[in-house]
């Protein structure tokens, strides 16, 4: 398979996780991640990428939790380079529909991810540039998602599985909610989130 050795680094990553060695599954998440950023350039929405973004997701918050910051903060910073170069290449890449156009604010979300767990400036503004995208194209329902998003939200799915909230609340999130409805629910909610993960 393509991403064979991707897929073995990811499974090592959550055994590490689940036997709280959080610094190994660190590096394993970001052995990972590099599999998918070999893969370059990106075909022109950069669906490869964003998985590599998931890893990032993950190998900063297994850091973080290992108590290596500075490599949390490292990852985070790589994570934000990986997103304004897609900004940048994907930004004439329409769409014949609203949610074509809106999966451009998935970048934007990455961003604002990567400053939360790394505690990096301005992650408000990220987090409403994309609200601002999803609203003026229309704000397409968060279930019509593909695989730009579909990794931020299994990221975020995986957290609130990790600190036992709602899941039956989760769900219904993601088959009632629009694109700039989740964008407020993540403001408001994915800090508290982290904070347990955090200080578990």
């Amino acid at each position: 398979m393509r991403f064979e050795k991707a897929h073995e680094h990811e499974r090592a990553g959550k055994e590490h996780w689940e036997s709280g060695e959080f610094v190994e599954a660190g590096e394993s998440y970001t052995a990972a991640a590099f599999h998918y950023f070999a893969d370059w350039p990106p075909e022109c929405r950069g669906k490869n990428i964003s998985h590599g973004e998931y890893y990032l997701l993950f190998a900063a918050t297994c850091y973080r939790r290992g108590g290596q910051t500075d490599r949390a903060k490292n990852r985070c910073r790589q994570g934000i380079i990986f997103a304004e170069e897609l900004l940048d290449r994907t930004k004439d890449v329409g769409g014949s529909t609203s949610y074509d156009r809106a999966r451009y604010a998935a970048w934007y979300e990455y961003i604002g991810d990567f400053q939360l767990i790394g505690s990096l400036e301005d992650k408000v503004n990220a987090y409403e540039r994309a609200k601002q995208i999803y609203i003026d194209e229309g704000d397409p329902p968060l279930a019509h998602r593909e695989q730009e998003h579909m990794w931020l939200i299994d990221f975020f799915s995986q957290m609130i599985e990790e600190t036992d909230d709602d899941l039956g609340e989760w769900r219904n999130i993601l088959q009632e909610y629009t694109f700039s409805e989740w964008v407020d629910y993540k403001q408001e909610n994915l800090s508290s989130i982290f904070d347990s993960i955090f200080n578990i």
